[in-house]
């Protein structure tokens, strides 16, 4: 009988913390989400082929990042919205260990500045606005 080698894949995974939260999470009942046991599932349903012929494998233990920004203070919702982004931060960090990494970004609470649409028209021949405002402004 032939022996079957089985590749151990190295794997990455990389959260957007806002988009799960706000997007999957936040009206759900599963905020406490095993974010290593999802990955794991997730990557042992995958199918791997060469040839057309299944190749047998195996993943290493993922490592999971996971990206998110500080909640701003003037965007909170709630008095508590800070210290419980914080909660969860560290007891994901407790839960998951060495093999998951917060990547801390930050928020742009900046006034944005667009081209305005004007159809025909390339957007860099238009006037640019503010975000939220329909006043003209200079263009640069």
């Amino acid at each position: 009988m032939e022996s079957v080698t089985t590749q151990a894949l190295r794997t990455r995974v990389y959260i957007d913390g806002y988009n799960l939260y706000y997007g999957c999470l936040k009206k759900s009942a599963y905020k406490w989400l095993d974010l290593q046991l999802l990955t794991e599932q997730i990557l042992a349903s995958i199918l791997h082929e060469q040839n057309g012929q299944p190749i047998p494998h195996r993943f290493v233990t993922p490592a999971v990042k996971y990206f998110t920004a500080p909640i701003l203070k003037s965007f909170a919702k709630a008095e508590d919205s800070i210290s419980c982004q914080a909660k969860y931060h560290n007891a994901l960090i407790a839960h998951l260990g060495e093999k998951f990494e917060i990547i801390r970004g930050y928020f742009d609470a900046r006034p944005a500045r667009a081209h305005r649409w004007v159809n025909g028209k390339a957007a860099r021949d238009c006037d640019q606005v503010d975000s939220g405002s329909s006043r003209k402004s200079s263009q640069t």
